[in-house]
């Protein structure tokens, strides 16, 4: 088992920090007034972990406001979609189970 710093990614769009055959474990930056990119879907549940920022999440045409410390999950098979509507960055762990990067 290895211990990575989420910290040292910070500034990156995203990357992946480590994984498994089961369940993956990555950090995404998103700019102010930015967002993750086009709409997915994937084949299993994230958990996203709000480090640092704030964050409007839609999942399935809701949304719902997140902030430092807060964590949801977005169940398998849901279109969803992160933004950043504020005027500082938004950082955040993301975890994948199973991996779908």
């Amino acid at each position: 088992m290895d211990v990575v710093s989420a910290h040292h990614a910070r500034g990156e769009f995203f990357k992946i920090l480590a994984q498994t055959d089961k369940s993956q474990v990555g950090v995404m930056t998103i700019a102010p007034k930015g967002d993750s990119g086009p709409e997915e879907i994937h084949t299993g549940d994230q958990i996203v972990y709000i480090i640092d920022g704030e964050a409007r999440v839609a999942v399935h045409g809701e949304e719902l406001r997140m902030t430092k410390g807060d964590v949801a999950i977005i169940p398998k098979g849901a279109r969803h979609h992160i933004y950043n509507d504020a005027d500082t960055e938004l950082f955040f762990l993301t975890v994948y189970t199973p991996p779908q990067y």
